[in-house]
């Protein structure tokens, strides 16, 4: 029987892993975890004939909230399509930004 290498993170078939814990299930700095996410929008980036559906990461289990996430994935691009969680907390930043 085939076992499984599931990675941490990057591209997982038809899905890519964002991480927001380690190995040992501790949950992830933000900064740690903006790296991943920078990662994951490069590859978006290079991969425009793909559609990619985000989750609200990093707002269940690890903790955080979706105005501490969302910022993040400012700019993705066009084939990123994000939670309305994360697009309600980017539109409410631009009304804010001078």
């Amino acid at each position: 029987m085939a076992r499984s290498m599931a990675k941490a993170s990057g591209p997982q078939g038809a899905a890519y892993a964002i991480p927001t814990k380690d190995r040992g299930l501790r949950v992830l700095p933000l900064a740690v975890i903006r790296g991943h996410v920078d990662d994951f929008l490069g590859y978006a980036c290079r991969r425009a004939e793909l559609r990619f559906e985000v989750t609200p990461i990093g707002c269940g289990l690890a903790g955080y909230r979706p105005d501490q996430i969302a910022p993040r994935f400012a700019g993705a691009p066009a084939n990123v399509i994000l939670p309305e969680v994360f697009r309600a907390v980017l539109a409410a930043s631009t009304w804010r930004s001078p």
